[in-house]
């Protein structure tokens, strides 16, 4: 599905980020590189349009976290996050982008707050790059304090 999604729209940066998801999630790492290279991109030439466009940021770090590349991570997500301070999506973004370079503490922060924000909680539960969170006992914290609110 991912495949077709980018041929059908070669230059939406999301679906070339969900196919290169798809490789990663499929240990296609390689793939899966040269593919988020294009999602940044192509997310780039987006910014230049629009350079306040939050949520393409957001993409951007989570791409560069795939990636395992930390500092571009972090300075694309922080640049979103001072264009929008309360965005449920992107704290959830920050989140996913935490717990991808292994700040299980910040994870756990910013989903509690995207949860307060209006994020669903099977957004969380479903995500498989967040995983490595659900054996903690702060995820069980999180949905009891979902299903509370």
């Amino acid at each position: 599905m991912f495949e077709k999604a980018v041929e059908l729209q070669p230059n939406a940066e999301v679906f070339v980020g969900n196919l290169a998801d798809g490789y990663r999630w499929s240990g296609q790492r390689a793939e899966a590189d040269r593919t988020y290279d294009r999602a940044i991109a192509l997310a780039l030439k987006a910014l230049q349009v629009n350079s306040r466009d939050a949520a393409i940021k957001g993409s951007l770090a989570l791409y560069y976290a795939k990636k395992g590349e930390t500092a571009s991570a972090r300075r694309s997500m922080s640049d979103a996050r001072t264009i929008d301070k309360t965005s449920a999506d992107l704290l959830y973004n920050e989140a996913v982008m935490s717990a991808l370079l292994g700040d299980k503490d910040r994870a756990f922060d910013d989903l509690n707050q995207a949860l307060k924000g209006g994020l669903p909680f099977s957004s969380i539960e479903t995500d498989p790059d967040l995983v490595k969170l659900r054996g903690d006992p702060r995820f069980a914290s999180l949905r009891t304090s979902a299903q509370h609110r």
